[in-house]
């Protein structure tokens, strides 16, 4: 590891772990903001506006209902199958509470291992070219991580870290079906995130239930033209309904399978609240859309 990348990894794992939780949330939105061409600013949780100050208000100041079973990615599949049906859930081939515990003969060629205790960790495994001791080295030290104080999401901190083992869905379906996140606030689903992949780069629309687009994005740019309805939209707005029932506000991801939707996740931090939206008055717009009840000293 050269220099400069041990300088980056000494930051991410140990400098900013180490700061207090506002200046913690002052870096890390600040950071999503200048990546973005826009200024640094402090978040204001004494009476948020915007979607961003929002989350983190969330966050540090409120406990979503069940929140560590929703997020537990092994608890969530009975949830799934309660208030979905079984066959929305991806196969689990499966489970571990360490890496030595897979029998990887008994695993097909190509299989995926996540962590049930954490969000956007995956390892997409090809035995015909599988590091395997290296593989087992990721698991440990996810199952070492608490990412409730890591990512300061405190609903990570509730679950009893394990591994899940999934069937590859690009194996079952020739490629990896694309994955949509829904926001749904108060319980229902409303907003609809529409990535393009193209050669100049990822663009994003923010299409409501009606498939009308949002004059704003986030990340990345908007396409010019208008991304085509998906087929099974309906289902996926219905899935995420069911899915965040009793919410405040979640994201609830999905697989937009060739043959079904299929459930991916449920967060209730999207990118821990650090979210560059384009141009900057969509944080405000998209705020309206989330009403808080009173949180933490001085809220009002």
């Amino acid at each position: 590891m050269t220099l400069p990348m041990r300088l980056r990894h000494w930051v991410r794992t140990r400098l900013v772990p180490a700061l207090p939780d506002p200046l913690y949330d002052f870096v890390l939105l600040s950071h999503a903001r200048l990546s973005h061409g826009m200024g640094p600013r402090w978040p204001n949780l004494s009476n948020p506006q915007r979607m961003s100050d929002k989350i983190i208000a969330l966050k540090r100041f409120y406990r979503a209902p069940d929140a560590s079973i929703l997020a537990d990615k092994l608890a969530v599949r009975e949830v799934v199958k309660e208030r979905v049906g079984a066959h929305a859930l991806v196969p689990l081939l499966a489970s571990a509470d360490r890496p030595e515990a897979i029998d990887l003969d008994a695993l097909p060629e190509r299989f995926v291992v996540k962590p049930n205790h954490a969000s956007g960790l995956i390892l997409f495994c090809d035995k015909s070219r599988l590091d395997w001791p290296a593989a087992m080295a990721t698991m440990r030290g996810w199952l070492a991580t608490d990412y409730g104080v890591y990512a300061r999401e405190y609903q990570y901190s509730g679950i009893t870290p394990r591994l899940l083992v999934e069937a590859d869905l690009g194996v079952i379906y020739g490629r990896v079906p694309q994955v949509h996140m829904i926001y749904c606030f108060a319980g229902m689903a409303r907003y609809f995130w529409m990535d393009d992949e193209r050669p100049s780069g990822r663009r994003r629309s923010l299409m409501d239930r009606n498939w009308q687009r949002q004059p704003y994005t986030m990340r990345y740019p908007m396409p010019e033209a208008l991304p085509p309805r998906p087929e099974r939209l309906e289902a996926m707005f219905e899935m995420a309904d069911r899915m965040a029932a009793g919410q405040l506000f979640a994201r609830v991801d999905v697989y937009d399978a060739p043959d079904r939707v299929l459930f991916n996740e449920i967060t209730f931090h999207h990118n821990g609240g650090y979210l560059p939206f384009l141009p900057d008055w969509g944080d405000l717009a998209m705020g309206r859309e989330l009403h808080l009840p009173p949180l933490g000293p001085g809220a009002r």
